[in-house]
């Protein structure tokens, strides 16, 4: 015998906005019959289940299913989701007591989606910062969003289901009771601001004009009306004198404004004419020369004659001095000339410096107003000018001086010429007769400042012994510009002039010097009371140099050594090669200071010769100035009857 079972859902009934109760019925058949009188049974659905007993008597279908009913239960579901439909399933089973002792079976079905649940939504409708959506709830009344959306140049009004809508429906935290989804979009409204006119005294100002946002105003054309004025724009403020705007200028602000008529005088000023400034005499005569100012000038205004001043100052200052003048007469006066030495406000002349350049005003006013002119008063000048006696010329500027040529500016020479010494004047200016020696960078000027005779014009050559700079070694020689003859010199040594010292021959001017000979040590020394030489040692027997260095030795009253010329030197090549290492050092004490060093390359058979720029080297009794030659590789130096090395010693103190 065999047996079977079905379970079915026989009805799904909505109970709340949320429920259903689901019924399932089980049946069981046997194919040749079977009873039982207290069966077990059990039905599930969605993880519920409900139990029974039950009776049944099942005949014999001789080999086919005879269907026996067991029972019903009715399950309540929960839907988890609004708007969303639920699958469900159920089973059943019973215990028969019978062949087969056990039957179950299987079903699914699907409960149609309930409903109450639904989402608010916010739209910023062109702006920022919209709410976040809301759920209303069935039957449940949701308070809306307090939040505000923005939106530059606009207002926002409240909500609208609309989005092209101009008014509000719904306002930020109002109450939204439909049983409805719904979706929410900004009303806003574009800010205008009003732009007013003010006549400023003044009648007929145009109407106000709204601006609105992010749009130009053109601003009205209609311009106000005012006695004896003249309408200019508008301004910001009743104290404007200069326009801002325009009569149909373009307004871009989005802000509120009120424009002022700015207004001018409606009248012409006093005229000024015929105008003469010279210089002149006390009395008024004129003048080139004259310490005083003539002015002369004519006048006419269209009202009443108030007053006149004439101020002056100095060319490129800011300081005016003024004399004013009110007239007043028993009839007005709308015309005249006036001509007179310029005075002060004490009714004194006023002295003018012939070389300045002065500016002078001339103000004219009336009962409406005032009109002011200024004119350049130039120094008095000079093309040329020719001393007293014709013993002296100038250019530019006075003569002063006899059998001088003087300039007061700088002068171009378009060909060479030569000073009274006969030496070459350098194309290019004439420098200043007031230059420092002390600081200037020229190699040749003339001068009377820092000269060996104070105050007397001097012709001075700088000699550089290292870079051009006002703070290297340098000397220095003056020659009298007037006279021939005497000459002086100094030298600028550890950042300081020595005293000017005049020169007449060798001995006044300090300076020793000494020829050292190559290699038989011959030796020309003058002034052996101040220095004294080691002999170079000389391999005598051979004719080659071999000893390495001699020295100098600085006695007393010497205080700096100038070294300078060439050394000659025939080389026989014993290596391969080699250098010769030629090195000028100061020895004080056991310390040695190097001043000086040049490595030549020797090659067999070749002359070789290095070459000491001059240098000034400071020193002080006692030191010794040495000269090494030193030879590398067996490299031998053989003097030649022109090998030399001159030194020079020069007492500068």
């Amino acid at each position: 015998m065999a047996g079977t079972g079905r379970v079915q859902v026989i009805s799904k009934t909505p109970v709340s906005h949320n429920q259903y109760d689901v019924t399932i019925s089980f049946d069981i058949a046997f194919d040749w019959g079977g009873w039982n009188s207290g069966a077990s049974y059990t039905i599930y659905c969605n993880g519920q289940s409900s139990s029974g007993n039950a009776s049944f008597s099942i005949s014999s279908g001789g080999g086919n299913w005879v269907w026996g009913h067991i029972g019903t239960k009715t399950f309540r579901i929960t839907m988890p989701t609004s708007g969303k439909s639920l699958p469900i399933s159920f089973s059943a089973g019973i215990n028969t007591g019978v062949t087969p002792s056990y039957i179950d079976a299987y079903g699914s079905d699907t409960l149609p989606a309930r409903t109450w649940q639904w989402k608010v939504s916010y739209n910023a409708n062109g702006g920022t910062g919209a709410p976040s959506s809301q759920t209303k709830t069935i039957d449940v009344d949701l308070k809306l969003s307090t939040t505000k959306p923005t939106r530059t140049g606009y207002t926002f009004l409240g909500w609208s289901t609309s989005k092209t809508a101009s008014s509000a429906s719904y306002s930020p935290g109002a109450t939204y009771s439909s049983n409805a989804a719904l979706t929410l979009y900004a009303v806003w409204k574009i800010n205008t601001w009003t732009v007013k006119y003010d006549a400023n005294g003044g009648t007929g100002a145009p109407s106000s004009q709204t601006k609105t946002y992010g749009q130009t105003l053109k601003l009205s054309t209609t311009k106000p009306t005012k006695k004896d004025y003249n309408f200019l724009g508008w301004g910001t403020s009743t104290e404007s004198t200069t326009i801002e705007y325009e009569a149909g200028a373009n307004y871009t602000n989005n802000a509120a404004i009120t424009l002022y008529a700015v207004w001018e005088l409606a009248y012409v000023p006093p005229r000024i004419t015929d105008v003469h400034i010279d210089r002149c005499n006390s009395n008024g005569t004129l003048a080139d020369d004259g310490s005083y100012v003539k002015i002369e000038f004519k006048w006419a205004s269209d009202y009443p004659f108030k007053g006149y001043a004439i101020s002056y100052r100095i060319n490129s200052t800011n300081n005016w001095f003024t004399v004013p003048t009110e007239i007043y007469t028993p009839e007005p006066l709308y015309s005249g000339s006036i001509s007179r030495v310029f005075e002060d406000a004490s009714g004194h002349l006023v002295s003018f410096d012939i070389e300045s350049e002065y500016d002078i005003g001339i103000t004219v006013a009336d009962t409406n107003g005032y009109s002011k002119i200024t004119r350049r008063l130039p120094p008095m000048s000079f093309i040329i000018d020719i001393l007293k006696g014709g013993k002296g010329i100038a250019f530019g500027r006075p003569a002063t001086l006899e059998n001088t040529f003087e300039v007061d500016f700088d002068a171009k020479f378009d060909k060479p010429m030569t000073d009274r010494f006969g030496d070459a004047v350098e194309n290019g200016l004439v420098r200043s007769m007031n230059e420092d020696p002390d600081t200037t960078l020229e190699h040749i000027i003339i001068t009377s400042t820092n000269t060996p005779i104070s105050g007397e014009k001097m012709y001075v050559v700088t000699y550089f012994y290292n870079e051009k700079s006002t703070g290297t070694a340098r000397m220095q020689v003056a020659y009298p510009y007037m006279e021939n003859g005497s000459q002086y010199q100094r030298y600028y040594y550890y950042g300081a002039w020595s005293p000017w010292r005049r020169v007449v021959n060798a001995d006044e001017l300090g300076v020793r010097s000494m020829t050292v000979m190559f290699p038989s040590g011959d030796k020309d020394l003058s002034g052996a009371n101040v220095i004294n030489c080691t002999t170079l040692g000389a391999d005598t027997s051979n004719g080659y140099l071999t000893q390495s260095e001699g020295g100098i030795a600085i006695g007393k009253g010497v205080s700096a050594v100038l070294v300078s010329g060439n050394v000659f030197a025939w080389c026989q090549k014993i290596a391969s090669n080699g250098y010769m290492w030629n090195r000028i050092s100061r020895y004080r004490g056991s310390v040695e200071t190097e001043l000086c060093a040049s490595i030549s390359p020797m090659n067999a058979g070749l002359y070789a010769s290095t070459v000491f720029s001059p240098m000034l080297v400071k020193v002080q009794p006692g030191d010794v100035i040495k000269i090494k030659k030193m030879n590398t590789e067996n490299i031998r130096i053989r003097g030649l009857g022109n090998t030399y090395l001159t030194v020079q010693v020069a007492e500068l103190e």
